[in-house]
């Protein structure tokens, strides 16, 4: 019943409700500014990219076109937290640049462009990835273009993806 007041209000202030709780004819009007604080923080800027993603993510959610937003001309440099990184072979991710030879592992594309030191760019990506347990070798990794990497990472078809890279690189291994 709370989500369905939550929803009653939403709906009252002009903003679409919760999905699957229709509005309460009988509503806590108390509940009202803890609705919009809740709303404003979406707005408050992070230096935090996960809590970034969500925040944008909810905002798009919401419905309805968004007033330009006034933003930041000198956004302030904050510490976000104590961030730990794998160690990485460098000879590794010079092998795999090297055997793709300018061209995307997976859609086969030339690079998009060259870096300052005249290189194809390309990203590299592990397949496994290593937070989940996948190893820094050859066997696991391979060079994508940008669109490629993200896709790989956001994409909703991403183990599809996965599973071309298994059937076109013939280095990889499965872990």
């Amino acid at each position: 019943m709370k989500f369905q007041n939550i929803s009653a209000l939403l709906a009252e202030h002009g903003l679409p409700w919760v999905k699957g709780y229709a509005p309460l004819a009988h509503v806590q009007e108390t509940l009202w500014p803890h609705i919009e604080r809740a709303l404003a923080d979406d707005l408050m800027p992070t230096a935090d990219p996960e809590e970034l993603q969500r925040k944008t993510r909810r905002l798009r959610l919401r419905g309805g076109p968004l007033a330009p937003p006034k933003g930041n001309l000198k956004p302030p440099r904050v510490k976000v937290r104590q961030q730990t990184a794998f160690e990485r072979d460098p000879a590794v991710r010079a092998y795999v640049l090297q055997q793709a030879d300018g061209k995307c592992e997976l859609c086969e594309k030339v690079a998009p462009f060259e870096t300052e030191e005249g290189e194809p760019y390309l990203e590299v990506h592990h397949v496994r990835r290593l937070a989940l347990g996948g190893s820094d070798r050859p066997e696991n990794t391979v060079a994508l273009c940008p669109t490629c990497h993200r896709w790989l990472h956001h994409g909703a078809d991403a183990e599809r993806l996965r599973r071309r890279l298994y059937a076109r690189v013939q280095r990889l291994v499965e872990e």
